[in-house]
C-alpha cells in the first residue's frame, strides 16, 4: 500500500484492493496495515467477477501461478488519504 499511496493525490483519489473473506485471509488485517500507513477505509463493496469483463485472477506464487482459482467470497476494499478534513 505505500507505493499506491504516493500515487494517491490528496483530493480525492482512492486505492482499490479486492481480497478475499474468511479464514486466512482476514488475518492480513489489511485496514490495520492502511491506517498504519495514513490511510483510512472509506468503503468496501462485494467483489463480482462478471462485473470487470476479461479478469482473470491468477495464484500468487509458486509452479503453478499461471493458475486461476474460484474466486470465492470477495470484497473490494476502498481506501483514501488520512488528512485533517477526513471523517473516519
Amino acid at each position: 500500500m505505500a507505493n499506491a499511496k504516493a500515487l494517491v493525490k490528496k483530493d480525492g483519489g482512492e486505492i482499490h484492493v479486492t481480497h478475499k473473506e474468511g479464514d486466512p485471509y482476514n488475518k492480513w488485517d489489511l485496514v490495520r496495515k492502511a491506517e498504519k500507513r495514513g490511510l483510512f477505509l472509506h468503503q468496501t463493496v462485494p467483489f463480482f467477477k462478471d462485473d470487470y469483463p476479461g479478469y482473470d485472477n491468477k495464484r500468487a506464487h509458486g509452479k503453478l501461478s499461471d493458475l486461476s482459482f474460484p474466486v470465492g467470497e470477495a470484497s473490494t476494499y476502498k481506501f483514501k488519504l488520512k488528512t485533517s478534513l477526513s471523517i473516519i
